[in-house]
């Protein structure tokens, strides 16, 4: 017999797992026994070492013996039955003949469960009925009822998470220790998903008050995350400054050093606080094949892959290869599209008004006639047309929609209809991975772009600086070749073939302005109502009301006298008004305002007062009320008012 047996730390997990399906089934131990007799060899695989037959035998006994003596039962209250020990000089039970004694007592050390080692897995496998049993017993450890809690929170049963996990912190937090972290972060989800933001933060300040130093070290990373999402970085940098004092040695203290870091832009500091770390854990005996290790290894070398593999989720392998065709783009040619010009037609202007637009020739500038089946390479002035792919990218696209699992959005919607997840199987990226040209289709880089807002950790600044910018710019970069900016050209927004290349400006500007870039913001807004002049998403009262909080007062007014009688929108009426009043053309200005409040009325009863209700709004995008209006416009434009001297009070007067 060797001294020591080659067990595989896999293989005995994966042992484990058989052994407790066996159990459940018959809870017999002879049953198990002679189960395992025949298993546990190949298993283990004693049969490939020099552990001979006999061996392998009482290898077999006393390693069965011990997880069947750890389980808990069912049957017997959700707690272990183990066999009695051999005396000394009985027959072993192995079956070899000799006194206990003499064989399996002399094997070398076996490895050895307890009830809690084996209820990760038994949770798993208990049907619903038998795991409220054992939480009714008191049978389940109470570190354990995290693993519970999570696997009810993954099946969308909240409520039942707080009935199991509420109890554990309802007194004497202060003797919990680092075990139940995880069930504060299951609770704290749990109130995330039902909406209980009152009793979520009361929670949280009780555990930072009352509780055990691990568990304020939670609830202070907890704190951090929430202040990350609310752009709020100096209350998150004061969060993690507590967590670090509560918990300086903790993995999850430095995986969120590196969010925050990233989450703030900061990645040139990611490789050096990943050093930082690696030498800490070092010293504290981690070794180098330790998750937490390679995690930061990989931040050194590549802080954006880090933040990806520790941080997204399940679907963070998918975001690591999307990453690899992204990083692709930039060392991509800009491809040369074509763009078809269609017949001018009678439209109904946003005014109300219908206007016909003549007749223009279709061919190409220069042409003598017009060619049967016209296609430009580049824009003509005043002229609508629509995109078109060649034969090659049109077949690259056919392709993609089959694998594609999202249809296109509904009108000027930026998401569909229908609750699939594009993340739930990443067929998509292997075409894209196996078809670098997809890079070059506006159609696809449109799909992308959804996908990605749709993918859970969107919003966080490191992932969308890595993969949605980069996807974003290329498309506008598309569409700057293929319609140079200083071409009047129009993409009209009714036309199919138009409306991805139209959608993805709009994300871009949206990109800009929730990162606070005015100007970015701006310049993609002015390109965008440059190729949709009937601006059919709307950016129009954005602009406006970023044109004059810059003081772009002519660039307002310009625009204004673009949508002359915008009945929709009052900051085009209303913020006209203000620019004429900031020029000191007073006169203009209040003719301006009559015709404003004769389209909205209601505006001027919410901007005045420096405190007002909110009315109660309908929701309704498409069509909001006037006060909906009202109250946007209040929200989005006082303190600009009310930073240009004696305009409110002129308002006031002349609406009195």
């Amino acid at each position: 017999m060797p001294e020591s047996l080659p067990f595989d730390e896999h293989d005995i997990e994966q042992l484990l797992t058989a052994s407790i399906d066996q159990i459940l089934e018959h809870q017999d131990p002879e049953r198990f026994l002679a189960w395992a007799r025949q298993s546990f060899p190949k298993a283990l695989r004693l049969d490939l070492g020099d552990v001979l037959p006999e061996d392998q035998s009482r290898v077999v006994q006393v390693f069965a013996t011990t997880i069947w003596n750890a389980t808990p039962l069912p049957a017997n209250g959700f707690r272990p039955l183990p066999l009695p020990k051999p005396e000394r000089n009985a027959p072993c039970p192995c079956g070899s003949g000799r006194k206990y004694k003499l064989c399996c007592a002399q094997l070398p050390p076996l490895p050895s469960f307890s009830a809690d080692d084996l209820w990760a897995a038994l949770c798993e496998r208990l049907s619903d009925p038998q795991l409220e049993q054992a939480i009714a017993s008191r049978a389940v450890p109470a570190a354990q009822l995290a693993e519970v809690g999570q696997r009810w929170l993954n099946e969308d049963r909240p409520r039942r998470v707080l009935d199991l996990l509420e109890p554990l912190f309802s007194s004497h937090p202060e003797q919990l220790d680092a075990r139940f972290g995880l069930a504060l972060d299951v609770l704290l989800d749990a109130y995330d998903g039902l909406g209980f933001s009152r009793k979520k933060e009361e929670l949280l300040e009780r555990i930072i008050q009352e509780g055990s130093r691990p568990l304020r070290a939670t609830a202070w990373q907890r704190r951090c995350t929430m202040s990350m999402d609310e752009r709020d970085f100096t209350a998150a940098q004061a969060a993690f400054t507590e967590a670090m004092r509560h918990a300086p040695d903790d993995v999850e203290t430095a995986l969120l050093e590196l969010l925050l870091l990233g989450t703030q832009q900061k990645e040139d500091a990611i490789p050096e606080r990943a050093r930082f770390w690696q030498h800490k854990f070092v010293r504290l005996g981690y070794e180098p094949d330790e998750p937490v290790m390679e995690i930061l290894n990989q931040a050194i070398r590549d802080p954006q892959g880090a933040l990806i593999t520790s941080l997204s989720g399940s679907d963070d392998h998918v975001l690591l290869r999307l990453r690899d065709w992204v990083n692709g783009l930039a060392a991509r040619e800009i491809p040369t599209l074509a763009l078809r010009p269609v017949p001018r037609r009678a439209r109904r202007s946003k005014r109300g008004k219908a206007r016909t637009q003549s007749p223009v020739p279709l061919a190409p500038l220069g042409a003598e006639s017009p060619p049967e089946t016209p296609t430009l390479p580049a824009a003509v002035a005043g002229l609508p047309a629509k995109l078109e792919v060649g034969d090659e990218l049109g077949r690259l696209q056919t392709q993609w929609h089959e694998v594609f699992p999202l249809a296109k959005p509904f009108s000027v919607q930026l998401f569909p209809f229908g609750s699939e997840d594009p993340w739930d199987d990443d067929e998509w990226v292997d075409l894209l991975l196996a078809q670098p040209q997809s890079a070059d289709s506006l159609d696809i880089l449109d799909d992308v772009a959804m996908a990605l807002a749709m993918h859970p950790r969107t919003g966080l600044p490191w992932l969308e600086s890595s993969l949605v910018y980069p996807l974003l710019e290329r498309a506008r970069r598309i569409l700057d070749a293929l319609v140079p900016a200083d071409v009047p050209q129009v993409l009209p927004w009714d036309i199919p073939e138009n409306r991805p290349g139209l959608r993805l400006l709009v994300r871009l500007y949206l990109y800009h302005d929730a990162r606070e870039e005015p100007l970015a913001a701006m310049s993609v807004m002015e390109r965008l109502l440059a190729l949709d002049p009937e601006d059919n998403h709307g950016v129009r009262p954005d602009l406006m009301n970023l044109y004059i909080e810059c003081h772009e007062n002519r660039k307002a007014l310009d625009l204004a006298e673009r949508y002359t009688d915008d009945r929709l929108f009052p900051e085009l009426g209303y913020g006209r008004a203000l620019v004429l009043y900031r020029l000191g053309e007073r006169v203009p200005a209040a003719d301006v305002l009559a015709q404003a409040r004769r389209q909205l009325p209601e505006v001027p009863r919410y901007l005045i007062p420096k405190r007002v209700k909110k009315p109660k709004l309908s929701g309704l995008d498409i069509l909001p009320t006037g006060e909906d209006r009202a109250w946007h416009y209040r929200e989005a434009m006082r303190e600009v008012w009310a930073a240009e001297p004696g305009a409110l009070d002129w308002l006031k007067t002349l609406t009195a």
